[in-house]
C-alpha cells in the first residue's frame, strides 16, 4: 500500500521542537532485516486528501465488519470511536 500520495512523513521533534535525526542504516541484523522502530510524524498533505481518506475508510467499514469478531470490549469501543471521528 502506498501512502505517500496522501501524507508528509517527517522527523519527529525533542521538547525544543529540533528535528530528531534518523538514523537510515539502523536495521534489524539478520537474513530477514527489516528497520527498527522510529518515530515521525505522518499528516495529511491537504484537507482534500483528509477528507478522501476518511470517506474511503468509511465507505470500506463494510468490508471490515466482515472480519471483527472476536473482539475484545476495548477493541469494539476503539473501532466504534474511529468511525464515529469520521
Amino acid at each position: 500500500m502506498n501512502f505517500v500520495w496522501a501524507f508528509n512523513f517527517t522527523p519527529d521533534t525533542d521538547a525544543q521542537g529540533n528535528p530528531i535525526h534518523l538514523d537510515t542504516f539502523d536495521y534489524t541484523k539478520g537474513i530477514g532485516t527489516s528497520p527498527r522502530p522510529f518515530k515521525c510524524k505522518i499528516t495529511p498533505r491537504s484537507a482534500e486528501k483528509a477528507d478522501l481518506i476518511k470517506q474511503e475508510f468509511l465507505e470500506a467499514a463494510n468490508t471490515f465488519s466482515k472480519f471483527e469478531f472476536g473482539l475484545s470490549e476495548e477493541d469494539k469501543e476503539f473501532v466504534m470511536r474511529s468511525r464515529a471521528r469520521c
